[in-house]
């Protein structure tokens, strides 16, 4: 039988968890700061509910071989590891030993306080004004990058090899910055929804007018506008390391 003593240290536990679990609650003012310095130095693997914690929250590790036993055990991986002389977040996409499989891998921030008992990022959004930006370091390689369709003929775009940053807003507009890519790619426009941006793979450092480019998407409506998901992805071989992603009003 537990002590009295023992009952209460539980409860307090309990008591400091929610207060941390509410202070982790995101609520879009101060903007979104993600630098993975409060994260653990380590490997993840892509599993049924894989999260890096990091300082804004905790981000999801996904792939597609996870979900296709017939493809064995995946190779993809996360990394947080030091990065000219601080924490930074990597991924690493690579070929599985059956071949044929989609090789993706990505990590994705968002409000799952739905999924599991903790609440994960409880009220994340971040409101989008004319003077919001977008920054971020950003590095990476392709091995071969190919094509994979075009147009509508993609059920999922970009559609070509790419290390891209995406994100979406509350009405299921998706803006993707694609950073490194297959050479012959052009952005593809067939969706109302959706706009992808190409920028320079070689320049490191970005910086963005985050309604500006919101807005060259024709379903994009200012009023009320919110982020309400972030995802850096790898597809297919390749590596890419982001880091000192922020968003915030530039006022």
């Amino acid at each position: 039988m537990k002590s009295d003593l023992g009952i209460l240290i539980e409860v307090l536990l309990i008591v400091l968890f929610s207060v941390f679990m509410t202070a982790c609650a995101y609520d879009g003012s101060g903007g979104f700061i993600e630098s993975w310095e409060s994260s653990s130095i380590k490997t993840y693997v892509p599993a049924d509910l894989s999260i890096v914690q990091a300082d804004a929250g905790y981000w999801f590790l996904g792939d597609t071989v996870s979900s296709f036993p017939e493809c064995g055990p995946t190779p993809q991986r996360a990394e947080i590891f030091m990065h000219n002389g601080s924490k930074a977040l990597r991924l690493t996409s690579n070929e599985t030993k059956t071949g044929g499989c989609a090789d993706n891998v990505w990590v994705a921030f968002f409000d799952a306080s739905t999924v599991g008992p903790l609440n994960y990022n409880k009220g994340f959004f971040i409101p989008i004004t004319n003077t919001t930006h977008i920054s971020f370091e950003e590095e990476g390689e392709l091995l071969n990058p190919q094509q994979h369709g075009a147009g509508r003929n993609c059920i999922l775009p970009p559609c070509f090899d790419n290390i891209s940053l995406l994100l979406e807003d509350n009405h299921g507009n998706v803006l993707a910055y694609v950073l490194q890519r297959y050479p012959d790619a052009t952005p593809n426009e067939d969706y109302s929804f959706y706009r992808e941006i190409f920028l320079d793979p070689d320049e490191g450092l970005y910086d963005r007018n985050l309604f500006d480019d919101f807005s060259s998407i024709p379903t994009f409506n200012p009023n009320g506008a919110q982020v309400t998901s972030i995802q850096f992805k790898v597809y297919e071989h390749g590596w890419g390391i982001i880091d000192d992603i922020n968003i915030s009003d530039s006022n």
